[in-house]
């Protein structure tokens, strides 16, 4: 394969940003030994448009291969045109869902309330949030409605709410510049367990139960937990939460035979995924292609076809 693939990640400092850039490095170089994959930042929230938006229909001859990283809801939302994307996108297509779960953390550092209700009326509080191209501040969003308030009311009653990176997240809780992180990825994190060992430490919380069936109910959802011994000294039990699922989407009009060559490589790499990050261990390559959120692309429906996963669509 000697097709170079720009692959649109998740915030650097991020686990999605680190799986990818380590898939990059099982897919190789090329010929003059150039890496095959240029690993962009981006977020969950942007990275359909950048792969396949309203500009690239699908339709015409073969383009560039594009790949991001983004959750299964926000896939099926960015293919039909509904919030938070204005436009249909259908040029997207898939490699398959299901990569890793991706469960919402929400951490407190220093002393302050738990409940979080409470937490976003506290006066003088500070949340760090991920930026808005990312399905992490979608949620944040959604999560504000669910609790009948919004970015204005917060700054109104003295909630600052800051949006950065995960390097840049975890550099201010360092500096005791931040209470509180609200925010989804791969666990265990190593950004969670960094936010741990600072100075004031770190302590994490659960969801509450009317914020998970809001979430369900609403937006797609779905319930889950953080097991108990992912954060030492961060937990004392498993903690009730939401998650969502790991999507890598493609452009369509990319060449079959390259997307045939990325999925295969990934399919026969399980072993090595698993490597990458705990999160990657119990991935299922028949479930990944059952009921994708937009329509397999015909390379990896090659793909795993020859890898006994069936033909159907």
């Amino acid at each position: 394969m000697t097709t170079v693939i720009t692959w649109y990640s998740g915030p650097r400092g991020a686990t999605w940003h680190a799986v990818d850039t380590g898939i990059g490095a099982l897919l190789g170089a090329d010929a003059e030994g150039r890496p095959l994959v240029t690993v962009q930042p981006g977020g969950g929230k942007e990275n359909p448009s950048l792969v396949a938006g309203p500009a690239r229909s699908g339709i015409g001859g073969p383009g560039p291969v594009l790949i991001g990283t983004t959750v299964d809801f926000l896939a099926a939302a960015a293919s039909r045109g509904e919030p938070p994307y204005r436009e249909p996108h259908p040029g997207l297509r898939t490699i398959g869902s299901g990569w890793s779960t991706l469960p919402f953390h929400l951490v407190r550092s220093g002393p302050g309330p738990d409940d979080l209700a409470e937490i976003l009326t506290r006066r003088g509080g500070r949340i760090a949030v991920p930026p808005p191209t990312t399905s992490d501040e979608l949620t944040f969003q959604r999560v504000l409605a669910c609790y009948g308030t919004s970015y204005r009311e917060l700054a109104g009653h003295g909630v600052a709410v800051w949006h950065a990176g995960y390097d840049d997240i975890e550099a201010a809780f360092g500096r005791g510049e931040v209470d509180y992180l609200f925010g989804a990825t791969a666990a265990p994190a190593a950004v969670i367990s960094a936010i741990g060992r600072t100075a004031r430490g770190g302590t994490l919380l659960p969801l509450p139960d009317m914020l998970i069936s809001d979430l369900g109910r609403g937006w797609g959802y779905q319930p889950g937990t953080i097991p108990a011994d992912h954060y030492p000294g961060m937990q004392a039990r498993a903690l009730p939460t939401v998650v969502m699922r790991t999507t890598y989407v493609v452009n369509a009009d990319a060449s079959d035979e390259s997307v045939y060559q990325v999925t295969n490589r990934m399919l026969a790499s399980r072993s090595a995924l698993a490597g990458l990050h705990p999160s990657m261990a119990g991935f299922d390559p028949a479930a990944l292609r059952r009921n994708p959120p937009v329509p397999l692309h015909e390379g990896a429906r090659r793909a795993y076809a020859e890898h006994g996963h069936g033909s159907d669509r």
